[in-house]
């Protein structure tokens, strides 16, 4: 994707990550001077398939809309949004911190116990927010979730997530089309395509929380079928059999 050099009023820096619907840029607000973040995608990018840049577009465009209804010391702010000529942009704050995927990558010695399971109480805050306003993230992982220098912890990345309509919870049948969901962290409802709700992102967190504090995946397969087999089927190892001394009513959860 060739970047242009401004969209809108933010002129575009250096690529800080990307993903499978965009990428994600430092950038300057020219108009009030702040630093920001802000994820592109390109709709005429001619390395994805026409329907794939449908369902890419679209679920941008519902990033957007979900995003813009949250606000929460534990999700990701969402300044503003827009298009301009083949991007579509969603400009956010600029995150300092550490997402959990490279704490369990980092050969360095992680957070102490308490410190990850202050963490996790933080996300589970955060989906709690969403949860409550109708939100379902769908795709709860460790590379989703920020911690910052500050302390404090951010959900990132409502790119799959959907709004629940609570008088009916029953999916839209493009909802399901599109299942949402990273292979390791998926729930039971998610693999077998029926209706998602707050449980689906309560397991993925389970399944962070496992691996964070254990480092080490609850379910793991050589290929995808034999992963959600395992998901759907088995338990995993203990997790006091791995971490002996982390505390009993964490170890029961």
């Amino acid at each position: 994707m060739k970047t242009p050099e401004y969209l809108g009023r933010y002129k575009i820096g250096k690529m800080i990550g990307h993903g499978g619907m965009g990428v994600i840029y430092s950038a300057k607000d020219d108009l009030i001077g702040r630093e920001v973040a802000i994820k592109i995608i390109d709709i005429s990018d001619k390395s994805r398939s026409v329907n794939l840049a449908k369902v890419i577009e679209r679920q941008f465009e519902q990033e957007m809309r979900i995003s813009g209804q949250l606000s929460n010391h534990n999700v990701v702010t969402i300044y503003d949004a827009g298009s301009e000529s083949s991007f579509h942009y969603l400009v956010m704050e600029l995150l300092d911190g550490t997402t959990i995927d490279k704490m369990l990558r980092d050969d360095e010695p992680g957070p102490e116990i308490r410190q990850k399971l202050e963490i996790l109480i933080q996300i589970g805050q955060a989906l709690h927010y969403a949860h409550q306003r109708g939100i379902v993230h769908r795709d709860i992982k460790p590379s989703n979730i920020m911690a910052l220098n500050n302390g404090q912890v951010k959900i990132m990345d409502f790119g799959v997530a959907y709004a629940v309509d609570k008088s009916d919870i029953e999916l839209k049948e493009e909802q399901l089309n599109i299942v949402g969901g990273t292979p390791y962290y998926m729930s039971p409802e998610q693999i077998n395509r029926s209706k998602v709700d707050s449980k689906s992102d309560l397991f993925s967190l389970g399944v962070v929380a496992y691996e964070f504090l254990t480092g080490k995946r609850p379910f793991t397969a050589k290929n995808r079928t034999s992963l959600y087999e395992k998901i759907l089927r088995q338990d995993p190892t203990p997790i006091k059999e791995l971490v002996p001394d982390i505390p009993d009513n964490i170890a029961s959860i």
